[in-house]
């Protein structure tokens, strides 16, 4: 009986398999559709909001300029000094400006309110104002300009050496004088985030030199810089803009020369 057992237990000895070790295998996990399709809608939604996160601030800069109107622009045509009176130490004179007005935009501007000022002493600001006179307020329509008029019946001059006995005997010093404008616009089409603006409008300084038996000096036209709440934040916008492009290209090119 004990030889059947024998022959049992080798054969069953015989037919065994060995198992290997696990070295140098790989174990494959089961293929998940739901797990890689739920990693691509991830990595599509970070592309998209990458990029939108990238567009937002040409955007928003972009939009910001187009919302802001361009500002009134002023130009004197003709301008002359007339003399009133004369004393030792003291010359007063009127000042007779005529200047336009222009619109540059497509849609109207409303002048509330329009003063002009004469200005002296110079200086990069335009000088101290020293007279003003206040316009009616008016619409002008889109791409349009005025003809104003400004008129200052008394502004005085401070002379040395140079008038005596109500009589100008010599040339006197130049005295500088300037127009500035100042309208407060309100723009007809919509804006943000100011609907309205006060602009101020300075022009290039004029040296007055009152000389003996000359009543009248005409001063001539005269260019006009305009500036103002519209103007600030365009710039302001425009330098932002184009920095960041500069920057997101720099950026780009980095990582274009990585790859």
């Amino acid at each position: 009986m004990s030889q059947p057992t024998a022959a049992a237990a080798s054969s069953s000895t015989a037919t065994a398999i060995p198992i290997p070790a696990a070295d140098g295998y790989k174990i494959h996990k089961p293929y998940n559709a739901k797990a890689q399709a739920r990693d691509c809608c991830n990595c599509i939604f970070f592309l998209i909001f990458a990029l939108a996160l990238a567009c937002a601030v040409p955007a928003v800069t972009r939009a910001l300029i187009y919302l802001q109107p361009a500002l009134p622009a002023v130009a004197v045509i003709s301008s002359a000094v007339t003399v009133r009176n004369v004393s030792d130490s003291l010359i007063t004179a009127s000042w007779d400006v005529t200047f336009t007005l222009s619109n540059p935009n497509d849609r109207g501007f409303f002048y509330e309110r329009l003063v002009a000022y004469a200005a002296g002493g110079g200086g990069a600001a335009g000088g101290h104002r020293i007279a003003n006179v206040t316009l009616p307020p008016f619409r002008q329509a889109g791409r349009a300009a005025a003809t104003l008029s400004a008129s200052f019946p008394s502004l005085k001059f401070v002379v040395n050496d140079c008038a005596a006995n109500r009589t100008i005997l010599r040339p006197c010093a130049p005295a500088p004088l300037s127009l500035q404008v100042e309208p407060a616009a309100v723009y007809e089409r919509w804006t943000w985030p100011w609907k309205g603006d006060v602009v101020v409008a300075e022009c290039d300084v004029k040296e007055v030199a009152f000389r003996p038996r000359v009543t009248k000096l005409e001063l001539g036209p005269a260019s006009c810089r305009s500036d103002g709440r519209w103007r600030r934040l365009e710039v302001k916008c425009r330098t932002i803009f184009w920095n960041y492009v500069y920057v997101a290209g720099m950026c780009l090119a980095i990582l274009a020369f990585s790859l």
